[in-house]
């Protein structure tokens, strides 16, 4: 499941804070969110990772550093803290996004067989 959460963040965003949970599960502080990063680049090389472990303090970094019309995405362990931080910032939500831009479709023919083949024996 890490893997495939490190795929997605390095393929779906520009840049990526990443912060630690309270929990650490037995690891030093820090020791998974550098290893949420490395995987990131693994992934996406260029892209900008950066550990910032308390929650608080990435989403204030986040916000101080997005352009005009940019959106954070915002995984948290406790919505109270979260929530009071943004009031602070001054922060405002999301109620609709523009629509993606569209793939140019990909048209496919299919060729049907003029006979139909009969099955493949099972090996002996």
């Amino acid at each position: 499941m890490a893997r495939r959460v490190t795929t997605a963040a390095a393929k779906g965003f520009n840049k990526v804070i990443v912060r630690e949970d309270h929990d650490l599960r037995g690891r030093k502080r820090g020791d998974v969110a550098n290893i949420v990063c490395r995987a990131i680049r693994e992934v996406s090389p260029a892209m900008e990772c950066e550990v910032v472990l308390d929650e608080i303090e990435a989403l204030r970094k986040a916000v101080s550093q997005m352009r005009k019309n940019e959106v954070i995405v915002c995984f948290y362990e406790k919505l109270k803290p979260v929530r009071q931080a943004l009031e602070e910032l001054s922060a405002q939500p999301v109620v609709a996004l523009p629509p993606m831009p569209r793939a140019p479709i990909r048209r496919t023919t299919f060729v049907r067989p003029r006979k139909r083949l009969a099955p493949a024996m099972p090996p002996a």
